[in-house]
């Protein structure tokens, strides 16, 4: 183990005392000190900085990178204050780096070769599952399935949105057209009594979910599905993800996507964009504009897999909800599809 080796963690949002109490020892000359982080490929965050005696620590912004070099005691002062300042939202593991020099040359003895690494957190615990299983459904013809799905959970019992979405291992060519969501009244359905019954159709069966009480909203009563996207063009240029906006129309509201960028210098698309997901849902297909990242001409355009229902409650609504899901199956099975359903959970803030 190195002399300035050290294994922490840290809270989003909250900053976190590396302060050194290991004193360096037996310099010989002026000791300079460089943290910097493995990877500048994102900003994680900052380490702070201050003045000690004739000499100051420096955080340098284009290079993440903090630096300070003085007497032995300057440096051990320099090191007894640093603190590391997570760049908001930031909870992932991030390392850093440390060089040493005395009078010039790598000093191993000082703590050359170290390394920092600090473990995120979250500062609001997110929702939970009691399991992750992926197993997929058993089924027969006209059948009705009653769906083993997990308990949710949440540290601070606030009201949560769920979506199932039904998925098919299959490539029929048919199996993404005329879906149908059906449920009761406006595009919000707020169910104070029960039982009342919400479907979510496919060509290869759907959701049946019996809300029997609570304040439980069956949302998205409007045929509506999360997007798949077709890259037309990958750019060039992209040294970073770039802004995806998607533009709906007019009974949706706008929404978002995640741009994959290749940063594999051998790869034929090399800082093009290969990919696009979102999480948002809508009635038609939204218009894709890509900008930003630092590239330029990628496009993509969207379409609407249309199986997927949602509702907000509590954590005991969505329970009970819970322990009435089924899967239907329609009666002509020749296809038989391998079916899974999905599950996402967010409180607005963290989702799983």
């Amino acid at each position: 183990m190195a002399l300035l080796d050290k294994t922490l963690t840290y809270t989003e949002n909250v900053p976190e005392d590396i302060g050194y109490s290991t004193e360096l020892s037996g310099a010989t000359g002026t000791v300079k000190i460089e943290i910097s982080p493995s990877s500048t490929s994102t900003y994680p965050g900052r380490l702070t900085t201050g003045i000690f005696n004739n000499t100051a620590s420096v955080w340098i912004v284009n290079d993440q990178k903090w630096v300070c070099e003085g007497t032995q005691a300057e440096v051990n002062a320099a090191l007894d204050d640093l603190t590391f300042e997570p760049e908001a939202s930031t909870y992932s593991t991030i390392t850093y780096n440390i060089t040493v020099t005395d009078a010039g040359s790598p000093s191993t003895p000082l703590g050359n070769g170290s390394t920092i690494t600090l473990t995120g957190g979250k500062l609001v615990p997110g929702p939970t599952l009691s399991s992750s299983s992926t197993a997929p459904v058993s089924y027969t013809a006209s059948s009705r399935t009653k769906l083993d799905l997990p308990d949710v959970a949440h540290v601070n019992n606030q009201i949560l949105k769920v979506q199932l979405r039904l998925r098919m291992d299959g490539n029929d060519p048919n199996y993404q057209s005329h879906d149908t969501f059906i449920s009761s009244g406006a595009a919000t359905v707020t169910h104070s009594t029960g039982p009342i019954a919400s479907q979510l159709k496919t060509p290869y069966g759907y959701f049946d979910i019996r809300v029997y009480s609570g304040n439980v909203r069956i949302q998205n009563s409007a045929d509506t599905g999360l997007c798949t996207f077709n890259i037309t063009s990958g750019g060039t240029g992209y040294t970073s993800p770039p802004t995806v906006t998607l533009t709906a129309g007019s009974h949706d509201s706008d929404g978002t996507g995640t741009a994959v960028v290749d940063s594999d210098a051998s790869s034929p698309t090399y800082r093009q964009v290969t990919g696009i997901t979102s999480t948002d849902v809508f009635t038609t297909a939204p218009s894709v504009s890509i900008s930003g990242g630092g590239g330029s001409s990628a496009t993509a355009t969207a379409s609407i897999t249309k199986y997927t229902w949602e509702m907000i409650g509590t954590i005991a609504e969505i329970n009970k909800a819970f322990e009435n899901v089924y899967y239907v199956s329609p009666a002509d099975t020749s296809y038989n599809p391998t079916v899974y359903v999905d599950l996402t959970v967010t409180d607005g803030t963290n989702t799983i």
